[in-house]
């Protein structure tokens, strides 16, 4: 089981060394392909292509047909981002939106906190381990606004189509602080993954996210934005200082 941080080397030499003309040749990344995914390499080399012709429905069945490609390990998280989203923790009542496997909702539940909600659209309602797992879409969370103090959403918003009502419904259902985590990576043809959208500097994310008083924090390869919320008395949101 690769660590994050040998696969995260392995991407920045493939993005970074090798030209685009390259990276973007079937020619050339095929045997890459092959080696790495299998037989089922075809998928992913046609997936970009193929993804805005899919419904909703079809891109679920990507997922599920190739879930025996994916590599096999608890988190895409690294280590040094891990210990970023614990220290900037605001509040006691938290979520993990795009939870996986729950690892990180594991971590966060070693934390004096109140409550620990831990949310994906493979998910079955439950209770385990103190945890509250429940099913639900990022495009439309099963949430009342506000119901969190910390929302946390780690390497998720890059797989989403509709990536603006995924912001959105965040922020919704943020109370204090969001905690969004994407990888950094450049966009080529062809990818060792089902990324949709890709964020290769620091204002790919702004421009996304819009203007706010937020925090970018780059560790490892991932890309960390913390952005403090709140709700005035209208119920509009603004942006806390610092």
């Amino acid at each position: 089981m690769p660590k994050r941080e040998i696969t995260n080397m392995i991407n920045r030499m493939l993005d970074n060394i090798f030209p685009p003309f390259l990276r973007d040749s079937k020619i050339f990344m095929r045997p890459f392909m092959y080696l790495i995914l299998g037989k089922k390499y075809k998928y992913y080399m046609s997936f970009k292509e193929d993804l805005y012709s899919l419904t909703d429905k079809e891109i679920d069945d990507y997922y599920s047909i190739l879930s025996d490609t994916f590599i096999k390990r608890d988190t895409d998280l690294a280590e040094s981002s891990i210990s970023c989203i614990i220290d900037n923790i605001a509040g006691s009542r938290v979520i993990d939106v795009g939870c996986g496997k729950g690892f990180l909702a594991r971590k966060l539940r070693e934390l004096p906190l109140e409550e620990v909600c831990a949310c994906d659209i493979t998910a079955r309602d439950a209770k385990e381990g103190g945890i509250r797992y429940v099913k639900g879409s990022i495009t439309s969370l099963p949430f009342g606004d506000d119901s969190f103090d910390t929302v946390i959403c780690a390497h998720t918003i890059e797989h989403i189509r509709d990536i603006g009502k995924a912001v959105s419904e965040l922020r919704r259902i943020c109370r204090n602080r969001l905690i969004i985590v994407v990888p950094r990576q450049r966009e080529y043809k062809y990818t060792f993954d089902l990324h949709i959208h890709f964020f290769p500097y620091v204002f790919s994310l702004q421009r996304l996210l819009g203007p706010s008083d937020s925090v970018y924090i780059l560790k490892d390869n991932d890309m960390i934005c913390i952005e403090n919320v709140h709700k005035t008395a209208a119920g509009d949101r603004s942006i806390l200082n610092g």
